[in-house]
């Protein structure tokens, strides 16, 4: 069998959550390629290990442990490096895909690669599970990370533009396996310190040279969790490392060279900073809520009273199904998010 997409769950350590992400997605993805970058420095498997390898459409490959964000990027280009699908899409352990949209979103993307070179789903995600093994959290976040569908244009000046206006993440996105290479090469070679410049650069790459297909299924459904390496990084906490002036001179530079306009870098760093502000002030509104949620939970599993035991179920399908209404969720995508607090709710005193 030809394989079109590769899937790249980027792991390291979590054995419970890839267990988790495993038995979700297993059948799922058995006409796709999977491929397992492990970083960690303990074994992800139960007794199953021998089982899943030999699945033909699966690769394992143990890296060096991820010590720091660098060890993470280098691992990230070893394995694209070896994939050999048109597409390919980074997954987390800690995330639940919808694998049949994907698949067909890959399908779309190829007939129009002529534009299109990546793809963007919408991103979801909840915060915890309670104790009674259930979604505890309303469903939030859903978005293209921002209202722009869609921004076509040549000028690859003008992209950057608006991603500074709209900046985006592009780590949960189907991309063409030979552009995703060629941006964490050009990443690396700068030999940037910190985590959030090193994403920020590759973000800025992909998002200024190529067209994003942008389609309106739901892609991810991601949990929120201290546990979350990414969930600890910010762009807004950049200008307080001790590198911060000499790290945005080599990503600037490194910015104008690369859309070749080096006679823009004053203006390229005015359009940097009004974008970092903007992530700040998110930022910090992220960061309240997140406390705010994690009371809320403790609070919720430790003094649920019986009405709320009784009646569970029924809060549970009630949150979501407003969020399918209010965010005008298609019926697919909101069978996608019920099978999986159905398949939540199957496994039972898993802490995560």
């Amino acid at each position: 069998m030809k394989y079109k997409i590769t899937f790249l769950l980027l792991i390291k350590n979590r054995p419970l959550f890839f267990n988790r992400w495993y038995s979700f997605h297993s059948e799922k993805l058995k006409n796709c390629k999977l491929y397992i970058a492990d970083g960690g420095n303990q074994s992800i498997f139960n007794n199953d290990k021998t089982k899943i390898l030999k699945r033909k459409n699966i690769i394992y490959k143990k890296y060096q442990f991820d010590k720091d964000y660098l060890t993470f990027f280098k691992k990230v280009k070893s394995s694209l490096n070896q994939i050999k699908t048109k597409y390919v899409i980074f997954c987390s352990d800690d995330d639940f895909l919808n694998v049949e949209k994907i698949i067909t979103t890959s399908k779309i993307l190829e007939r129009k690669s002529f534009f299109f070179k990546a793809a963007s789903g919408k991103f979801v995600s909840f915060t915890g599970i309670d104790k009674y093994d259930r979604i505890n959290s309303n469903i939030t976040g859903l978005s293209f990370l921002n209202k722009n569908k869609n921004f076509y244009s040549k000028n690859n000046f003008f992209r950057l533009i608006n991603f500074y206006k709209y900046p985006e993440g592009a780590f949960h996105y189907i991309v063409e396996t030979n552009v995703l290479k060629k941006m964490y090469s050009l990443a690396l070679k700068l030999k940037l310190k910190s985590a959030d410049m090193l994403d920020l650069h590759v973000n800025t790459m992909l998002y200024s040279s190529i067209n994003i297909l942008r389609v309106k299924h739901i892609f991810h459904l991601h949990q929120f969790h201290e546990k979350s390496e990414a969930h600890n990084r910010s762009y807004s906490r950049l200008k307080n490392q001790k590198n911060w002036h000499h790290e945005k001179e080599l990503y600037i530079n490194s910015v104008c060279k690369f859309i070749g306009k080096k006679n823009f870098k004053k203006k390229i760093n005015e359009l940097f900073m009004e974008m970092f502000k903007e992530n700040s002030k998110s930022s910090k509104i992220n960061k309240n809520f997140f406390i705010f949620t994690k009371i809320k939970n403790y609070l919720l599993n430790r003094h649920t009273n019986f009405i709320y035991i009784f009646f569970k179920k029924f809060f549970v399908i009630k949150n979501i199904s407003i969020f399918c209404m209010e965010n005008v969720i298609n019926n697919t995508d909101r069978n996608f998010l019920f099978k999986v607090n159905k398949f939540i709710s199957n496994r039972k005193n898993e802490k995560y």
